[in-house]
């Protein structure tokens, strides 16, 4: 289905473009940051330094560089590995009986007493059923559900709805990628279901499998109402979210801006890495006082208004 890929090639571009730009405020970050210690004069220069200055200014956007790059490298090894291990780990429980094949796919039958259907595998995608779903499921409505998994396979969904999770989990600042991946996962399971009735498969069939296969693996995508809708002859919903997109082109014009600034301004090797832990200290210093002095008078605030009311 169009709509699904041209939301997957939404976010694999707003992706690179968001991992460019970051890698590319990382290196300027890097580049400005000095390894070596400070002399005494210019650490006690940055202690003394609590008001923003030119300098300072230059030194929190490295600090915010730097920090944003970490969380992004971070985050997207955590959501990998997440990822593999809950896709690893269904595929260890599965107790796994015997190679089968229906209407030319590949099947992996397991035990379990319930109808249970899905696709896994990142490099070779496979189709797995459960021996409940082979025992309890009329022919046409197995049928239909076997189709649809192997739109999956072929379109290698697990591998792609892995990259879609480790984009949304990293570009952390970029809330569209949220957005996006929920209409991904919607979508894509709207083409296999498109793809099962394209090749044979009847809508009143594929119906009473959204109703049979209820019981899903941990990380698969459940019944959506746009599936329904679709069943019964709606076309689905692919618009994109313009202001989202828009927001997030803004954020990495400014995060590119950001970067620009300080690659002109600082120069390599001019800012030691103490000097800048320093100058952190102290402006955490500054503003966490502030900040659980304005914590402080809500809650007192707040607890007055109730005596008040009380």
């Amino acid at each position: 289905m169009r709509s699904a890929g041209r939301v997957y090639r939404v976010i694999a571009a707003l992706g690179a473009t968001g991992a460019a730009v970051v890698v590319l405020a990382v290196a300027v970050a890097v580049r400005s940051l000095s390894l070596g210690g400070p002399t005494p004069d210019r650490l006690l220069q940055a202690c003394r330094e609590v008001v923003f200055s030119g300098q300072t200014g230059i030194s929190a956007l490295v600090l915010a560089l730097t920090g944003i790059g970490l969380a992004v490298l971070g985050l997207a090894v955590r959501s990998a590995v997440r990822h593999c291990r809950a896709q690893r780990a269904v595929l260890s429980s599965l107790q796994v009986q015997r190679d089968t094949a229906c209407r030319g796919t590949e099947l992996r039958v397991f035990a379990h007493q319930s109808p249970v259907a899905f696709c896994a595998g990142l490099l070779r995608p496979r189709v797995y059923v459960s021996t409940g779903a082979l025992e309890t499921v009329e022919d046409r409505s197995l049928a239909a559900v076997v189709e649809h998994e192997a739109h999956h396979c072929h379109r290698r969904d697990p591998l792609r709805i892995l990259i879609v999770e480790v984009l949304s989990d990293c570009l952390f600042f970029l809330p569209v990628m949220r957005h996006l991946r929920e209409r991904y996962h919607t979508l894509a399971e709207v083409a296999a279901d498109e793809a099962a009735l394209t090749v044979g498969a009847d809508r009143r069939s594929l119906a009473a499998a959204l109703l049979a296969f209820t019981e899903r693996p941990a990380g698969v995508v459940g019944i959506a109402p746009e599936r329904v809708d679709h069943l019964l002859g709606e076309r689905p919903r692919g618009e994109l979210p313009f202001s989202l997109l828009m927001a997030a082109l803004v954020t990495l014009a400014a995060l590119m801006a950001v970067a620009m600034i300080v690659a002109h301004t600082a120069a390599p090797g001019a800012l030691s890495v103490a000097v800048l832990s320093a100058q952190a200290c102290m402006i955490g210093m500054v503003v966490l006082p502030l900040a659980l002095g304005v914590c402080l008078v809500a809650l007192t605030r707040r607890r007055w208004q109730g005596a008040r009311h009380s």
